[in-house]
């Protein structure tokens, strides 16, 4: 037997914009200035929180967990543009954009 819920699960599917390149380009700048253009929100490098809290004296291990934590972190934004929308729009209908100032890609690289 199939088990139907009461609530509503928000079809949004927001796109997900990374800004890549190298340490102290302005990615950060740009990314608020985008969001702010599209009202969405941005995804900050969860590596700079964590470097500024642990020391960058840092180990292998460390990047594992950076790379965890942006993850984590990248997933909690998605959450809250498809909040955002589905509250602004009423429905769902809507396809928010989420600009995330690094990736996996450039985590591989600075590895």
């Amino acid at each position: 037997m199939e088990r139907k819920s009461n609530s509503t699960v928000s079809k949004v599917k927001p796109l997900k914009v990374v800004i890549i390149g190298p340490e102290s380009t302005g990615k950060s700048t740009l990314c608020t200035q985008l969001a702010a253009n599209f009202q969405t929100i941005w995804c900050a490098e969860f590596a700079r929180e964590y470097l500024l809290e642990n020391g960058m004296d840092y180990t292998y291990n460390d990047l594992l967990t950076i790379a965890k934590g942006q993850l984590e972190k990248e997933d909690n934004c998605l959450k809250e543009v498809i909040k955002i929308s589905d509250d602004t729009t009423g429905s769902s209908a809507g396809n928010p954009i989420l600009f995330i100032d690094t990736d996996m890609y450039v985590m591989k690289v600075w590895c």
